[in-house]
């Protein structure tokens, strides 16, 4: 739910955009739908944040996913921990020795026996398994696929606005989820593949 209300935020803010052309009107907006928007993400979001990322150790998943997919980045660099080793199925499927390290073998939803938010993050999966490297690497093509994206001139205003968006909301969900190698995210890209195909054909 957390989610649909940001992103309830941001296509407002987009659509007041779109219809006002005064540059300075356009910053104070932006200044005060940040403060607004930050304002809601805490009421709305600060215990589950807290509880989930900033509980740091082995009290939750996704907290210790987090937390110490960044210690062994670290101790890992610049090249990470290996594939199948972290917040992946197959780390959990063979259950990496990385999770015994930090006594996550008794984290709800990381146990031997309950994998169930093994790869609740996206993340942790790159920087810990391909190191900072890997993320960097990974940064850079995110980047370049919208780049190539919001430059087509064929595009009118209101697709690249909705390219914006939904890359906005792509990049907020994947630190709630493991949203590029889930059903989401795929789902998301058939959708632009097919709305370029309807623009280009």
């Amino acid at each position: 739910r957390d989610k649909a209300y940001i992103f309830i935020l941001m296509y407002i803010g987009s659509l007041i955009f779109l219809k006002r052309k005064d540059l300075s009107w356009k910053i104070i907006a932006s200044v005060a739908g940040g403060v607004l928007g930050l304002t809601a993400l805490y009421y709305l979001s600060f215990d589950k944040l807290s509880t989930l990322y900033l509980a740091y150790g082995t009290a939750t998943a996704r907290g210790a996913l987090y937390g110490f997919g960044i210690e062994y980045a670290i101790s890992s660099f610049p090249l990470g921990t290996g594939f199948g080793t972290w917040a992946s199925s197959i780390s959990g499927e063979y259950y990496s020795v990385l999770y015994y390290a930090k006594n996550m073998q008794f984290t709800p939803g990381i146990t031997p026996d309950d994998l169930a938010y093994v790869t609740d993050t996206f993340w942790p999966y790159i920087y810990t398994q391909f190191g900072f490297i890997g993320l960097g690497i990974y940064l850079v093509i995110l980047k370049n696929v919208y780049m190539s994206v919001i430059n087509r001139n064929a595009l009118c205003q209101d697709v690249k606005w909705a390219v914006i968006l939904i890359t906005a909301y792509s990049i907020m969900a994947s630190f709630f989820e493991g949203y590029f190698t889930n059903e989401s995210g795929v789902s998301t890209m058939i959708i632009l593949v097919l709305l370029f195909y309807l623009i280009f054909h």
